[in-house]
């Protein structure tokens, strides 16, 4: 009985040191994996507007049309002026890159608000400012 007891504790102690050992080890490893795997990145080009038409469509509804210089996928930010709630406004595209985009805004509030252009996920709003919807 001696030795099996004997045999358990061994087996203990150089569980326990294999733990204490991976565990010191695991920010090294972490480390090295992150130095290995890179993935490659490539900055994406600049985009520039080149029209930016607002129109109000009823009450509560405005329509704004987005002209680029080259393809993009483009979304906006629109934060209502009166109640200060901020939602996202897709495409009517879907977000598909491409050169025009229009986005309707459902919804607004009597004194309307504020609209962020983003695209390719770069705020790219004229002066980088938010456009007036009114």
């Amino acid at each position: 009985m001696i030795g099996v007891l004997a045999k358990s504790t061994i087996y203990v102690s150089a569980l326990l040191s294999f733990l204490l050992i991976a565990t010191a080890m695991t920010p090294f490893l972490t480390k090295e994996l992150q130095n290995r795997i890179t993935l490659p990145t490539t900055a994406a080009p600049e985009v520039k507007i080149t029209q930016v038409d607002v129109k109000k469509i009823d009450v509560t509804t405005y329509q704004i049309s987005v002209s680029l210089e080259s393809p993009a996928s483009a979304y906006l930010i629109y934060k209502d002026t009166q109640s200060g709630i901020s939602k996202t406004v897709l495409s009517l595209s879907g977000g598909q890159s491409q050169t025009t985009h229009v986005f309707k805004i459902n919804g607004a509030g009597p004194k309307g608000g504020q609209a962020t252009i983003m695209l390719n996920g770069i705020n790219a709003s004229p002066g980088g400012k938010p456009i007036e919807v009114k």
